[in-house]
This record gives structure tokens, sequence and C-alpha cells, in this order.
């Protein structure tokens, strides 16, 4: 058996250990937001809804207010019309600390309305959840003023940093991690992270469009760590999501909370230990073969891809919570795209994980921008790999499910559950299937039933509980 195949019955095996009652929900049940029950919860290796189905999420990063690039392009609801066209049921919608928190205990409450709010307002009209991600990269905009830089407010950086404040040139990098290290031993620069943690989980608890508050992106170890990674993830770390999470808990008892490991993941692996909370998911990022920037990144065969897969999926397995690939992407004008996405999709699938792409849009068309930055348009060398269908819930356990991008087939095997209740809902993205659908299942003929609602995006699948394994075919309408 390939080491894939073990994986999935690892997951499978925790799936039904832990198939007591769901944890505590977010709010009251029967709300509907991307076409599953909400609240949502965890169980073992999973994400449920409120009947239990397993939940898978598939979607895109909706990136720029994090730094504020695409202060020209406010959020709008046809790029959430487009988001539901390829068939995503969240976003992972970046947001900053410097733009929430400008000033120490100052909360920018004019930004949050004019940028995080509309954004929220406009995926729950359009049925997407919302993962609530607080996002760094280069810690500051002191660190890269002219670029990507984000995250820390100038306030919260060390003196030093503050005093030279915009810092650009060849020695920006080794500053910002020593500023970046300095940070996780400043008691008072977490606590007031912390404390704004604090207000956006007041703030957004009882909104049913937010599903998941993503708490903080590719934790960056800084410079003083030089030779002692994992003591980073073991003493620095786990701690502090620990700590946050707790604050956060006593604020919103019930939302999904996802923690993520370090930057430095893509060179050791994770030693992150079981958390003592319910609700929790644990996130990595996938640029395998270095292809983060976008016009960058090598593929040397699908290998490297499974391998980072796999080693994402034991991770959380050894925690005990679901794994969910927050960000993976490679540029459209890419030689290497095609396969690198094939392979990429595949090992997703195949060991049924949750991922989001990174991200929407960027300033050059040729990147990992989902659509054109100036007119908005698809693009289809991306869209063609990155919008497919999927398994958004699953009345029961889901064991295997595949896209084929030529001929745009989909296959899906699950078993019956009683800890599941209602249809099974597929993603159908109408970016693939135009003209709809048609539908196969392995149950005996007049047992089973299925609708396909175009508008949503879902196929309702019932099948027949006497038979305990469903197989489904799924196949554009001629």
């Amino acid at each position: 058996m390939g080491k894939w195949k073990r994986a999935g019955w690892v997951l499978l095996a925790a799936w039904l250990l832990a198939a007591g009652p769901g944890c505590d929900f977010k709010g009251s049940g029967g709300r509907s937001v991307s076409g599953t029950a909400y609240p949502l919860s965890t169980r073992g290796q999973w994400i449920i809804d409120a009947q239990g189905r397993t939940v898978i999420w598939r979607g895109v990063n909706y990136n720029g207010i994090e730094s504020m690039l695409f202060d020209d392009q406010p959020p709008a609801l046809e790029d959430f019309q487009l988001i539901r066209r390829w068939g995503f049921n969240v976003v992972r919608l970046t947001v900053s600390w410097e733009f929430i928190e400008p000033d120490r205990d100052a909360y920018d409450e004019d930004h949050l309305a004019t940028w995080v709010d509309p954004a929220i307002a406009f995926a729950a009209q359009e049925g997407i959840g919302v993962i609530l991600n607080m996002h760094q990269w280069n810690w500051s905009t002191c660190f890269d003023p002219g670029g990507r830089g984000n995250g820390a407010p100038p306030w919260a950086l060390p003196e030093w940093a503050r005093d030279d404040c915009p810092i650009d040139g060849p020695d920006a990098y080794t500053q910002m991690t020593r500023a970046s290290a300095d940070f996780w031993l400043d008691m008072d620069a977490r606590e007031e992270y912390m404390e704004m943690w604090e207000m956006m989980a007041a703030r957004y608890q009882d909104n049913p469009a937010v599903i998941a508050y993503d708490v903080f992106n590719e934790p960056q170890p800084g410079d003083i760590w030089g030779g002692r990674p994992v003591e980073f993830d073991q003493d620095i770390l786990q701690p502090f999501h620990e700590e946050l999470i707790r604050r956060i808990r006593a604020v919103d008892p019930m939302t999904i909370i996802v923690y993520e490991c370090s930057i430095m993941h893509d060179v050791y692996d994770n030693d992150f230990t079981a958390m003592p909370f319910n609700n929790i998911v644990y996130s990595t990022h996938n640029y395998t073969g270095g292809t983060a920037g976008g016009h960058s990144g090598t593929y040397i065969g699908p290998e490297p891809l499974r391998a980072d897969i796999e080693r994402g999926v034991m991770e959380a397995a050894r925690q005990g919570v679901p794994l969910y690939i927050g960000e993976f992407a490679v540029g459209g004008s890419q030689p290497i795209a095609e396969d690198w996405m094939r392979a990429e999709f595949r090992f997703q699938e195949q060991y049924l994980v949750s991922g989001t792409w990174w991200g929407l849009r960027q300033h050059d068309n040729t990147a990992q921008g989902l659509m054109e930055y100036d007119t908005k348009l698809e693009k289809p060398a991306l869209l063609d790999y990155v919008s497919r269908p999927y398994p958004a819930a699953t009345a029961g356990l889901l064991m295997s499910y595949s896209f084929d991008e030529p001929t745009k087939s989909f296959n899906m095997t699950f078993m019956n559950s009683p800890a599941a209740a209602g249809p099974t809902l597929i993603a159908i993205p109408e970016y693939q299937y135009p003209d709809g659908v048609g539908v196969e299942c392995s149950d005996t003929d007049g047992t089973w039933s299925y609708s396909h609602d175009p508008v949503a995006g879902y196929v309702s699948l019932t099948v027949n509980p006497a038979q305990p394994i469903h197989s489904v075919f799924i196949y554009p309408a001629d």
C-alpha cells in the first residue's frame, strides 16, 4: 500500500475513533453559508458541520487588505460573485494588525468598517464562509516600505526599529529578523497582540459568515534562534498559540481557530504537540519548489509535493486536528505551472485536506492571481486547474475523491455514518460546468436521487442508507 493510502486510512481510523458527539458550535443551528449547515466544529482530523457532515474547505485568499496595496480596489460584490462562480466555499480574508491598531489601544473602526466588514458582507451574500487571517509578511511596512511588507504597527516594534522606520536597502532583511525575534521576547507587544485579537473575536463572534480565525500568518522565528528552530516551536510558538487561543476562547467559545506552523516549515518538521482545545485546525503553507514569488520555482516531479502534503497530514494527525493548507500557488506564466498544479491538487484530494489558493489578485497579471488586476477578467491558465468540484459536505465518512482536468470528470467514494445526516453536497463550479452535469451513483436504481442547483453551485445527493459504501461519478452534461 502506498504512503498516501496509509495516511488516508490513518485519518479515517482517527475519524471513526472520534465519531462521538461534535464539539461546541457557534451560534444556533440551521444557518447556511457556503452550502453547509452552520456552525462548524472539528472531530478528530475532520471539520464537520452542524449535521455531522465532513466538510472540505476549498477557496482563495482575498488578499490586499493586509497591505493596502490595492487601495484603488475596495471590496466589491463582483469579486465574490466570481469566487462563487469558481465553486469556492471559503475565502481566507487577510488583514493586518498595523491597520487595525495603528496606535496603541486605538482600534481603527473606520478601517474595519470600510475594508473588512464589506468583504465579509459580500462573502455572506454569495454563500461563502470567511476565514479571518491576521497577516504578516516581512513583519512590518517598516522593513519593506515600497512593497508587500505588512503586519506589526511601527509602535509595536522595538525602539531601535521605530527610530529608523522605514528601513530599506541591504540591511532591511537582517533588521526584520531581529525585530521579529524581539517580538517573541517582548511580553508587552505580545499582550497588545492578544488584546487586539480579543477585540476582533468580540466583534465577529456573532457574524455567521466568519467561520474561523487564522491567528498569525507564517510566524517568523527571527535571528536569535540560529541552529535551534525546533526549540522555537516547542518553547516559544506553541505556548504563544495556547495562550492566544485561551484568550480568544474566553471571548468566543466556539468559532474554529486556525494556528500555523513556523515560516521555517520548509526547512524543518513542525514539533507541536496536542493542544487542550476543541475546534482548532492546524495550517501549513505549500510553495513546494520555491513557487511563492509568482515568477519562481522548480518542478522535478510530483514526489516533493506529495512529501510536503504528507508531512503536514502526519503533523496534524499527531496533534489530533484537521489540516488546512492556508496558502499554495504557482505563477500562471511559469512553464512548470500545469504540472505543479496537477500534482498539488492530486495530492490534496488524495489526502482529503482543505486549502485556499494564494491569491485573488496581484498587480502583475502574470503571477498567481486568479483574475487580472486591471480588468478583473478570469485567468484560464490557472482556473482550469484551481476551479474544480469537491465534496463540500459529505453525509458520511469521506474515503476518496478526484477531479480529472481534461475530461472534467469527478469521482467520489464515501461510507455511511450514523453521525451524519442530510444530503451530501458536492460543489459544482459554473466555471467548469456552464451547461450542467450528469450524475451517476453506485447505489441501486431507484434508491438514490440528486438535484443540481446551478445558482448555489451544488449537487445535493441523497443515497440509499441500506448500502454501506457509495461511489459517485459526475461529468459535464451534453
